[in-house]
């Protein structure tokens, strides 16, 4: 097989892994832009489902940490019970926000919404409310389905997923369902279908996992240690997801903005999904002996042909049209504030590969801690962009969204250079 079939193998399952919810959110816009609100609904399910995001954080790592210590009948049932109160607390969580006074400060007073969004949006997080604790269970699911080398078990989740989405969406809208309650109704649905099929699967087959062993004293607070850098790692970047959101409720034509922003991320991801996943197939890969050079050309084509598709969308008008008017049914001023936000971000996807290949060489030397400054700093870049935003009065929320994304991941990548280049050339003198 070829360096660039071998690798696509590897990227293709990893990068659905990370980014299928993301990649889902343009058909449920699509859907929920035929409703009889759709800005309304959009805006809602967006600001609902950033919040379900964050709270779902530590899934973003469970996967890792499965396949780490993950050796024996024992190390299972102490992972098992360790991912058993992450779920447990991400559910407490969330039912303090859905139920209790502090949805109002949340949904009004951080995000700025109106009455009528505000309702929306907490109406959505209330149907979502089962997500966290079902997406942090199943990215255990998933860990121990690699772990055994039954990676037909996570493309049958992935597949079981994508189904229940389109058919409950669908089948709602049908039956009169309005609003955001489409998107969230359908995002339980098909999380709880896949954990439910993804359980009985591993439960069917043999683990081939020896019963015991005594060397490996797999404790809880081992795993706490290990797993709380790599949280205080990935909530840098979630975080950015909320807190740009509630930048756009404050921006001018927010109502409006707060649907064209999620559906401008939404179509962007779509065509840039394998960016998304090349960090754990660069690792891969470098693990496997293969030369650095070769995948660093693998990783530009990748960032070259999702930029292709993202400009031809955004420049070429009968792309655009047929697109975000045709397909996804959006029109007039929601339109053009979606495509203006994607011409901003269609400056991105080399961007990201690069800053992935340099992160990449951080983590096989283990540098964590340089992860965790490239992390702070993108934090910091958000922050300082905040206080400036009052002097851009002229911005709308849109805009004002897609250059916030825009600028805190090219801090990010820069300073995944500025701390990995070294580590990154280390890695090439190697190969020599």
């Amino acid at each position: 097989m070829q360096f660039s079939q071998r690798g696509f193998v590897l990227l293709l399952p990893s990068a659905l892994n990370l980014t299928l919810v993301i990649i889902m959110e343009p058909i449920l816009n699509a859907i929920m832009a035929r409703a009889d609100d759709p800005e309304l609904a959009i805006g809602g399910f967006a600001i609902s489902f950033g919040l379900i995001g964050l709270i779902a954080l530590p899934q973003l790592r469970v996967q890792h940490l499965t396949l780490i210590f993950l050796q024996d009948v024992y190390s299972l049932r102490v992972l098992r019970v360790f991912v058993i109160r992450l779920a447990i607390i991400a559910s407490v969580i969330t039912l303090i926000i859905g139920i209790t006074p502090l949805s109002n400060f949340i949904f009004g007073a951080i995000f700025s919404t109106d009455a009528a969004l505000q309702k929306e949006a907490k109406t959505s997080f209330f149907w979502m409310m089962p997500v966290p604790a079902l997406m942090i269970i199943k990215m255990y699911l998933y860990g121990i389905a690699l772990r055994i080398e039954r990676p037909k078990i996570v493309w049958i989740g992935l597949i079981t997923n994508v189904l229940s989405i389109c058919v409950c969406a669908i089948s709602l809208s049908f039956l009169g369902i309005q609003g955001s309650q489409i998107a969230a109704i359908s995002v339980v649905f098909a999380n709880l279908i896949e954990f439910c099929l993804m359980l009985i699967s591993l439960v069917l087959i043999s683990l081939n996992l020896e019963q015991s062993n005594k060397n490996l004293k797999l404790t809880q607070l081992e795993l706490t240690k290990f797993f709380t850098p790599l949280l205080f790692v990935a909530f840098l970047p979630a975080f950015s997801k909320p807190f740009i959101l509630a930048l756009v409720s404050h921006a001018p034509e927010s109502k409006l903005s707060l649907a064209a922003f999620p559906l401008a991320m939404g179509i962007f991801t779509f065509f840039t999904f394998l960016v998304g996943g090349l960090t754990p197939t660069i690792l891969a890969l470098m693990n496997q002996g293969e030369d650095l050079r070769k995948i660093t050309r693998f990783s530009l084509r990748i960032g070259f042909v999702s930029s292709l598709f993202v400009l031809l969308v955004v420049w070429i008008p009968s792309f655009s049209n047929f697109l975000i008017n045709d397909l996804i049914g959006v029109s007039g001023r929601l339109y053009q504030l979606t495509l203006v936000a994607l011409k901003v971000l269609s400056v991105l996807p080399l961007i990201m590969v690069i800053e992935q290949l340099f992160a990449a060489a951080l983590l096989q030397y283990k540098q964590v801690k340089s992860l965790v400054f490239v992390n702070i700093g993108r934090l910091v870049s958000l922050v300082i962009f905040a206080l400036l935003i009052s002097y851009l009065t002229l911005w709308n929320g849109a805009i004002v969204g897609a250059v916030a994304v825009l600028t805190t991941l090219s801090v990010e990548a820069i300073l995944a250079v500025a701390f990995g280049y070294q580590y990154y050339f280390k890695l090439q003198l190697q190969e020599e």
